[in-house]
């Protein structure tokens, strides 16, 4: 068997095209594994990429990750991918100097955090940095920020 595999998302689509099994696991509220299906992912990917393009994010525009490894970080990365524009993965346990370190030399308009204290990171030094928005993963209650 012979892959044309050239691109991260050539394998998400390969993942994804005539598969509905699971894909990937995550965890419930009671720490229970629950499988996502490929059709879940492909949708989840594709909204997100949606939303993305409406924001005016395009091929070329840098995207910050800062997360611990969690399954809507692989949504976000083939997201960003599917775009064209570029992945800033940073480190979740970097400090906030360092984050603004990463986001003014990366250029990034956007970042996505995997929790509210990552939130309350940026939040402190988003005017050291071009970010136009943070996405949070988590739900929490809206700041007003």
């Amino acid at each position: 068997m012979k892959f044309d595999l050239k691109t991260l998302n050539d394998v998400f689509f390969r993942a994804c095209t005539g598969n509905d099994g699971p894909v990937m696991q995550t965890r419930d509220a009671a720490g229970k594994w629950q499988p996502i299906t490929a059709r879940q992912l492909y949708r989840r990917v594709h909204a997100f990429a949606a939303v993305l393009s409406e924001w005016g994010i395009g091929k070329g525009d840098r995207v910050a990750i800062l997360s611990e490894n969690r399954w809507e970080w692989a949504v976000t990365d083939f997201a960003v991918l599917a775009l064209g524009a570029v992945d800033v993965p940073l480190y979740a346990t970097l400090t906030a100097q360092q984050v603004a370190g990463m986001l003014a030399d990366s250029g990034a308009r956007l970042i996505v955090v995997s929790s509210a204290a990552q939130y309350e990171k940026v939040a402190a030094i988003r005017d050291q940095t071009k970010i136009e928005k943070i996405v949070v993963m988590d739900q929490t209650p809206r700041s007003g920020r």
